[in-house]
Parts: structure tokens; sequence; C-alpha cells
């Protein structure tokens, strides 16, 4: 299992794809109870985050952690097979929408349905431009980092169970790239690498937004700058130009990095996972901020199953991946409504307050 102790100059293979799977945890849970506040709004209600707000100082994770254990599940089960790892996707993705998940984007439950109605992985996406299917591909970049023509294969295959927009396709193929390039590359030239993994983009605004990112980044460029010219919204032409900028601009400091990010307001845990995941690529496990990961909820598809499936993936593929109880998992949904709706009155009244104490 990888440890949890100093980082190490250079990450080992494990070590690399447990830090992509615990960074998108990480930003997740960071970036959960602010999602969809304007920095301002997320200033006014909670300070400057620095630590896990969802529920006291447990960190809990949504779908952009959900989904990528779940590809993490389909490359321990389908090996060098794309199309068997959509397929296995697909399987886990009926199931999670039938336990009551929450922070569901609209595309994805549209394709989720289409699953429940037995439309196949290959026909169950929709024609979305949203960030569903680039939040969960750093985990193959970092899987395949030396491997592009499987890289592609997977990344395409695995967004299009829920997204056929091409930006949307595109845009997972370039976190997914940028994964690797960050894999390979460590000691990289920030914004150099950008342009490296340009190779899978074809659309123009996709091409402009991460082109945008690039300058920003080397021009040294405040994030609350970028958020404004990149976007930080649930469109995957905003969100991904915007996690590189943020990769570019702060990766050397994992914490900074996240917070940035999450700051920033926005589609906060997507970006945030987004960040995350290439953080832990670089950085890996040991090098990501070790008290906020002691602080991750450790339930179905929480820290130590993360960590497990991590050292399947090391291990070899194909294999039986490591389980979790959908039980558990529903129930822990189930005990978190009232927490949401605590959140969102909060978002309602909270300014109230603030302002009258003034």
């Amino acid at each position: 299992m990888a440890s949890l102790e100093s980082q190490t100059a250079t990450p080992t293979f494990e070590d690399r794809l447990a830090g992509t799977l615990i960074g998108t945890a990480l930003g997740d849970a960071l970036g959960l109870p602010v999602e969809n506040l304007t920095a301002q709004r997320i200033e006014l209600l909670f300070g400057r985050v620095t630590r896990f707000r969802f529920l006291g100082r447990t960190g809990f994770v949504s779908d952009d952690t959900e989904h990528t254990a779940f590809v993490a599940q389909a490359l321990i089960e389908a090996g060098d097979d794309p199309l068997r790892g959509a397929g296995a996707f697909a399987r886990r993705l009926k199931g999670w929408v039938l336990r009551a998940p929450f922070g569901v984007g609209f595309a994805t439950l549209r394709a989720c349905l289409k699953l429940l109605l037995l439309f196949p992985a290959s026909k169950s996406g929709v024609r979305s431009a949203g960030n569903g299917a680039a939040m969960r591909s750093a985990i193959l970049g970092a899987f395949f980092a030396e491997d592009a023509s499987r890289r592609t294969a997977w990344s395409e295959a695995i967004a299009r169970v829920t997204h056929t927009d091409p930006r949307a396709v595109q845009g997972a193929g370039y976190v997914a790239a940028l994964a690797a390039q960050v894999a390979q590359r460590p000691a990289f030239e920030k914004p150099d690498l950008l342009e490296a993994a340009k190779g899978v983009v074809e659309d123009p605004s996709l091409l402009r937004g991460i082109e945008a990112a690039q300058q920003l980044a080397e021009a040294g460029a405040p994030t609350h700058e970028a958020a404004k010219a990149l976007g930080v919204t649930g469109f995957v032409v905003h969100t991904v130009p915007f996690a590189a900028y943020a990769l570019a601009r702060w990766g050397d400091d994992p914490r900074k990095a996240l917070e940035e990010t999450v700051n920033a307001g926005g589609d906060t845990d997507t970006t945030g996972a987004i960040v995350g995941a290439l953080l832990g690529t670089r950085h890996g496990l040991s090098g990501l901020p070790q008290d906020l990961i002691q602080l991750l909820e450790d339930g179905p598809l929480g820290r130590r199953h993360l960590l497990a499936l991590a050292h399947a993936l090391a291990s070899g593929v194909p294999a039986r991946p490591p389980g979790y109880s959908a039980l558990r998992l529903l129930a822990r949904n189930l005990l978190l409504i009232p927490v949401i709706f605590g959140h969102v009155a909060w978002r309602m009244v909270g300014p109230l307050l603030r302002i009258s104490r003034r």
C-alpha cells in the first residue's frame, strides 16, 4: 500500500496512481461546500477555504471522486480493452445513480437513465459539453503515461459513456494527456507542459482556452484574473483551461494550488478534483498535504478504497478490483441529505447574517 510519509524525490508508479486518486478526492472535498458560488460569495460565507467545510473537518467526496474510482475499477477489470472498460464503467454508473448520489450533473444523469433503460455503453452518452468526462480522466493519463494510443482509446471510450460532444471528449483527452506529461516530466517547464498536451485537441474554442491559460501562467497572472478570463463554470471549455492554468501557475505547491482553485469559485468541486488529480500525478501521494489526506472520509469510496485501487492498478491488470459496500454508500448518501439542505439554507441566510453583524 502506498505510504503517507514524507515526499520522495521520484514518486513510484503506485505513489503516482495513489496521488492521482487521492488528489482528486482532496480537490473534490475542498470544493464541494462552495460549488457554484462566486469568489466574493465564498469569502462572505466562509472566508478563505483552507480546510474541509461540508460537515465538520471531514472531507466528503462527490461524483468527481466516485466516477474516478469507477474508472480505476474498470481499468483493473478490463486491462487492455477500452470497450470492455467502458461497459464495466457503465455498469457501475447504473448502480451508482440508484443510490441517491449528490452533485450529479444533468448530462451524466440523462446518460445514467439511458443506461437504466438498457441502452448499451456505446449509445448512452448525450451531446453535452459539460465537464463530467474531464473530471474523471486524469487517472487514465497517470496509468497510460507512456502509451498514447491506449490512453486515447480509453479516454474516448470512457468519455462517450456519458458525453458525446467533441469538446467534452477532447477535454477529457486533454486532461489525460496533461496527466501523462506530468508523470513523464515531473520537473517540467510549466507553461510548456500545457502546449505539449495539445495534440489531442482540435476544437478551436478549447484550443483558444488552453492557449490563454498558457499565456496567463507565463505572465504570472493572479487567480482571480485567470478565473475571469477563462471562466470557472461547468462548461468544459472553461473548466479544462482553468485547471491547466492552476497547474502551471501554482503546481509547485499543492496546498496553494488547491486553495487558489477552490477559492476562485464556480464549479469548484470539479476544478478542484482535476487540479488535485494532476498535482497528485506530479508529486505523488507523499507530496500532497498529509493533514488533509488523513481527514478524508473513509467510507465505501473513500480514502482506503482509493489507496487499494492504486495498489491493484500498480500490481497488474486485468484482475478483480477491490470491492466496496453499495449499501453503505446508499446509507451515507441518505444520511447526508440534511447536511445538503443545511448548506442550501446557509447560502440563503448566511449573507444576511454576515451583513447584519457589520
